[in-house]
């Protein structure tokens, strides 16, 4: 994608996310720094917005050999280079969120992911890889016991990355 399509689609997710989220339940949350030649949703113009919301927001750095933070969060939105059905992500390797992740029970889990990520046949994983509890992209929300519209299935054969 270009940077230009990057830009357009980062800012309807993360009008999605903002309008989608019940920010009263949450004080501290933690989100994603997006990495630019991974072409991660790009999430930096909405942190102004949680913040105005008098919730405390930790930026997670984009480097695997950076410790995770010990702080207890009860929101984390995580980035998805690609996603599936089941809730699965799929990010850029080495199980550094899931690890986080593994260690944050108590959070609800938000990936953002473009629609382009979308795999269709499913995500491979195994027990450490931890679902997300939804997953936004700038076409849809998906969130557990999702059930596509019956048009879907028929257009996601043809083209399933449209």
């Amino acid at each position: 994608m270009s940077p230009a399509e990057v830009s357009t689609k980062s800012r309807i997710i993360g009008r999605q996310l903002l309008n989608d989220v019940d920010w009263t339940n949450f004080k501290k949350v933690c989100v994603f720094e997006p990495i630019p030649r991974l072409n991660e949703v790009n999430i930096k113009p909405v942190i102004p917005r949680i913040k105005a919301q008098d919730i405390e927001v930790t930026l997670l750095t984009n480097s695997q050999k950076s410790k995770p933070p010990s702080t207890k969060f009860k929101l984390i939105i995580v980035p998805c280079l690609a996603f599936d059905e089941g809730l699965h992500r799929l990010g850029w390797g080495g199980g550094w969120y899931d690890r986080f992740l593994a260690a944050q029970p108590q959070a609800y889990k938000i990936g953002l992911s473009f629609q382009n990520g979308f795999v269709e046949a499913g995500l491979p994983y195994d027990k450490y890889d931890i679902k997300m509890d939804i997953i936004i992209t700038e076409k849809m929300v998906l969130r557990e016991g999702f059930e596509p519209p019956t048009f879907w299935s028929e257009a996601r054969r043809s083209n399933p990355l449209s």
